[in-house]
Order: C-alpha cells, then structure tokens, then sequence
C-alpha cells in the first residue's frame, strides 16, 4: 500500500473509512438480510416523503434564501454528530462519501446544492429554527415533523438491525479484525517507505519523493 491516508480515531475522517471498510466487507451480505432490505426501502420512501413536504410548504425555499443571505446552520463540526454505520447506511443508499470538506467553515457533508448524505441524523431532519416558526403556519410544520418522525423511526429501527446483525452474527468481530489487520499493514507500509528514505507530507500521504 503506497497511497496511504492515516486518520485520528474518532474524527468524520476515519468514520468514513470505517463505513467504506464495512460496505466492502459485510455490504453484500447485510443487503441479504430481508429486514435490512425492507427497512433500507421503506427508509427511502420516507426520506422521499419528507424531502417533498418540506418542499411543499417552503421550508427549502426558506432555507435556500437564508443559507444566501445569513449562511446555512450546517455549520462545521455538524458532522461530528455521524458515526459509522450511519455512514454505511447512506453507502447502501448509494451515496458516495466525501474525501474532504467543500467549506472548512460548513459541515463536512455539505455542498454548493445541499447535503450530500441520504439517511441524516435527527437533528439535521427535525431542525426548525425560529425564521422557520415564525413563516410557515403551525399546522403544516405539526404534519411536517410528524412525516420526518416517520422517517427517522425507520432509521432508528435500521441502525439497531444493522448493529445487531453485526455484533450477533459474529460479523463485528471479523469486522474489528480485519480493519486492525489492514491498520497494522498500513502502519508496516509506512514504516518500511520511511526507513527506504522517502517522506510523508503534512497531510499524511505518503509521498514517493526521495529525501
């Protein structure tokens, strides 16, 4: 391995690989489960549902003009809030992940039109702040929050099965195995570059320029 891209443990950095390293190892085999399949559908159609309420009552045209004129409340550090199998549920979703942040000073997801992820944190879905309250009638917020409540019972109940699934089924002990493993050979390929003389950038990539 001589591209190699060593993150801190817990930043969205190595969440990310984490995700990534899941989908390629148990993605199949998860997408096999019928509950997962069935929940990762019904988890589609809900976010769809929501997606479109919150476009029916201008709750997306608010958020557009005030992300313009004030700045979007996806602000940096709003990506801490994700873990893992979060992650990999938007990779089953078929969303791809970022290798960096479009705006240092937004979230990391975040781009020009919108959020990258699929399946987001309750936060990100149940949020109204008050220029929000304040324009749009209670009512259709009420039947707005009830439809993303939908969503995110789907969600909750797809993390656990996926989780469970891991952990009960003895995929999370070859999962940590296996990410462990491929760490201690990064580690080695690192290790054996630096004793052959080449440098590491202050990125941590690995950089095939002789010293």
């Amino acid at each position: 391995m001589l591209n190699l891209v060593m993150h801190p443990k817990g930043s969205i950095d190595y969440k990310i690989a984490l995700a990534y390293h899941l989908q390629a190892n148990f993605g199949q085999a998860l997408l096999q489960d019928k509950e997962i399949h069935d929940l990762l559908l019904q988890l589609n159609q809900n976010i769809e549902a929501t997606w479109k309420e919150m476009v029916s009552i201008g709750v997306v045209r608010e958020c557009r003009d005030c992300a313009v004129k004030e700045g979007s409340c996806c602000g940096t550090g709003m990506e801490n809030s994700y873990d893992e199998v979060l992650l990999l549920i938007n990779l089953l979703l078929g969303r791809t992940l970022p290798s960096q942040a479009y705006d240092i000073n937004s979230c990391y997801f975040l781009r020009e039109n919108g959020c990258l992820l699929r399946a987001r944190e309750v936060i990100c879905v149940n949020y109204l702040c008050q220029r929000i309250s304040r324009s749009i009638q209670k009512e259709k917020l009420i039947h707005l929050q009830k439809t993303a409540g939908e969503e995110l019972t789907t969600l909750f109940m797809l993390e656990n099965h996926i989780k469970k699934s891991l952990k009960g089924g003895g995929l999370f002990k070859v999962y940590m195995d296996s990410f462990k493993y491929s760490c201690l050979l990064a580690c080695r390929s690192l290790s054996n570059a630096l004793s052959l003389g080449f440098k590491v950038s202050s990125q941590n990539r690995l950089n095939l320029t002789h010293l």
